[in-house]
């Protein structure tokens, strides 16, 4: 078997504890493969024999080769010695890993070659695809190519129930943004590897099997994973104490649909699902962030979603602040403090400071922020 620019084409590999329930094949009823570096010598021995599936080669040949293992704990670890044993062969084992990903990464590296159970597929032909952080470090994405499937991991998936009718996409963008979303430029990877695939079918590990349309889902990740603005319109996201600071934004709202805006959402942010706060703070290009003091700092919900936002590489955002405050407005410089960490968002001016109530200046203010936010 070769490994070739991180796409491995092999059979299944099982990692499992030895625990009651687990069934543990002898060698006379297993197929085991070896899996070695594409530029090795063994290869150039193998042999093509027509009931394997892959070329062979003789197990005396391994003898004092470099080999990489996985515990006897496993059906792969466990299976390679019994092999070595039985055949009388010296196993040369340099290294033992606890996983597979890490048995794929030592072969590809040069430090060995390694046995593992294969599982027979008849007509069909799995490519595995190496995706770390999408969103485990040891995820692998398999590709069928007789009946072209793709099995995406937890790439597409997203919350709810199979039997419930419901827009996929709202779903999976929440699914997307608090579970993948700091993983951007992983998941672009993924998508340039899925690109030269010709993929009919999607079988994620949650949410439905995707079988039409699959240029829609496979936008909506591009433009996930690239931190795009998805839909036109602007996002109001409020953190008020005694609804003060919401009377605002609702009035911020007003203005805005006054001037022409495509599409306002406010959201109260100490009644709303925190998840749902951080799917629409990414959809939408155009944000409002309006905060009451709280403890010389930022009201809870507040702080919560603007430093989740950053552990997501929140950027490429237009985003407003509006504070209140009764007798220190602090909110509005401990917000700019951590939006300005993130990339290329843009604060507007100005940043409209509240005593307690909404006034008639405050108003003009209001209307002044809507122009320059709308530009």
């Amino acid at each position: 078997m070769e490994l070739q620019n991180g796409t491995l084409d092999m059979a299944i590999v099982t990692n499992v504890e030895k625990v009651p329930g687990y069934t543990y094949l002898p060698i006379e009823v297993s197929r085991l493969v070896l899996v070695t570096a594409q530029d090795s010598d063994i290869l150039k021995e193998a042999r093509i024999q027509e009931e394997f599936p892959f070329p062979v080669i003789s197990i005396q040949r391994l003898e004092g080769v470099p080999m990489v293992t996985m515990p006897v704990t496993t059906n792969s670890g466990n299976l390679a010695r019994e092999l070595f044993k039985s055949r009388g062969v010296e196993a040369n084992i340099v290294l033992e890993v606890s996983d597979i990903r890490s048995l794929l990464d030592a072969v590809e590296n040069g430090l060995g070659a390694a046995v593992c159970m294969n599982v027979p597929l008849g007509k069909h032909k799995l490519h595995f695809i190496i995706a770390p952080m999408v969103h485990w470090p040891e995820v692998m994405m398999e590709y069928e190519e007789t009946e072209k499937i793709s099995f995406s991991a937890d790439g597409f998936g997203k919350f709810g129930t199979l039997d419930t009718d419901e827009d996929w996409d709202c779903e999976a963008r929440r699914y997307y943004f608090n579970i993948v979303g700091k993983y951007g430029m992983q998941v672009q990877l993924v998508l340039k590897k899925a690109s030269e695939l010709d993929i009919k079918t999607i079988c994620p590990l949650h949410g439905p099997i995707l079988r039409e349309n699959l240029e829609h889902y496979i936008g909506k990740y591009d433009i996930w994973s690239k931190y795009e603005t998805e839909s036109e319109g602007v996002y109001i996201a409020c953190a008020s104490i005694h609804g003060n600071t919401l009377k605002v934004c609702q009035k911020l709202k007003e203005i805005l649909e006054k001037k022409g805006a495509a599409k306002v959402v406010l959201a109260d942010l100490s009644r709303e699902d925190w998840a749902e706060a951080v799917e629409d703070s990414f959809r939408y290009g155009k944000i409002v962030f309006a905060s009451a003091t709280y403890d010389m700092g930022i009201f809870t919900p507040m702080r919560d979603l603007l430093l989740n936002l950053k552990e997501k590489n929140y950027q490429n955002k237009k985003v407003a602040i509006i504070e209140n405050g009764t007798w220190a407005p602090n909110a509005a410089r401990c917000m700019k403090e951590i939006i300005s960490t993130m990339k290329n968002v843009e604060i507007v001016e100005p940043i409209v400071t509240i005593k307690s109530t909404l006034k008639q200046e405050n108003i003009e203010k209001l209307n002044e922020l809507a122009e320059n936010l709308l530009k």
